[in-house]
């Protein structure tokens, strides 16, 4: 669909970075009844160093010499291939049964494998999980909302599972047919089934325009998180360039690099993940 030309909005500057006491103090003011986040690398982060897609190599590690196929190649464009900015999780495979002429059988376990992978690898943010609680014991009420293919019941329940037990609702743009990310159409049916004030809900996220412009343009408050990746462009250097163009080449290698301590951003400073993390190899080994 045509972008609204109302919201043909600048990219947002990036905020200076926040501690999460200023956070904190921002979702305890009294005027704020809603406090909206966007899930993936803002909530939740997968181990990618460039493309979320990465994943899929995990997938077909598993499923290729079992099924005799090609997994990434299945999947990898399977959402540009069928040209439709809301589509679910199952018309995505639906799609690919079509194509590829697999059985139902076969494409339901593909795509069980898959939400399997996403549960197992989503690790939440230790310090977003701390603003949750906050937020929490101040009173307020904590939805999600996020452009996503993945069902908001499979979402609540993998933010429930990974700490985020406040989070009360999930607003998908593939289930509601709007997004975040063009008109902001996602946020004004959030706000309409909330049945609340633009004025009494403070979004954040990680995408300067769809978590911070945007919402703004609503007249929501709006902080943006920096995500993982954000800084390890940032703040890495030479050696970020190098990691991501060499996951770029190796995926399999880059979702391991991006498990590395070398991902803890100081706390007072930046939003990020504070304390060493699991090798990704326990989790793919239990997955």
């Amino acid at each position: 669909p045509a972008v609204d030309p109302s919201c043909a909005l600048p990219p947002a500057p990036p905020l200076p970075p926040l501690s999460l006491e200023s956070l904190v103090r921002m979702v305890q003011a009294p005027s704020v009844h809603v406090l909206s986040l966007d899930i993936f690398d803002t909530l939740l982060t997968r181990p990618v160093v460039d493309d979320p897609r990465d994943i899929f190599h995990l997938v077909a590690a598993k499923v290729d010499d079992a099924f005799d196929l090609d997994f990434v190649a299945l999947r990898w464009h399977a959402e540009k291939e069928l040209g439709d900015p809301y589509a679910t999780l199952d018309d995505i495979y639906a799609h690919i049964q079509r194509r590829h002429g697999l059985s139902p059988e076969l494409a339901a376990r593909l795509k069980k494998e898959e939400m399997l992978c996403e549960r197992t690898l989503l690790q939440p943010r230790p310090d977003m999980l701390e603003l949750c609680r906050a937020a929490q014991a101040a009173g307020k009420r904590i939805v999600a909302v996020s452009d996503m293919y993945l069902p908001s019941s499979f979402l609540l329940e993998v933010l429930h599972e990974k700490g985020f037990a406040a989070v009360e609702a999930v607003y998908v743009s593939a289930e509601h047919k709007a997004r975040k990310s063009d008109s902001g159409a996602l946020f004004d049916i959030m706000l309409r089934k909330e049945q609340v004030d633009a004025a009494n809900v403070l979004h954040m996220g990680d995408h300067t325009r769809s978590d911070v412009a945007v919402p703004l343009s609503k007249g929501m408050a709006a902080v943006h998180i920096p995500s993982v990746r954000q800084m390890l462009r940032a703040r890495g250097g030479d050696m970020a360039a190098v990691l991501i163009e060499t996951a770029r080449q190796d995926p399999l290698w880059g979702l391991l690099t991006a498990s590395l301590p070398g991902r803890s951003i100081h706390p007072k400073r930046w939003i990020a993940a504070r304390t060493l993390r699991p090798s990704p190899a326990s989790r793919w080994d239990r997955w």
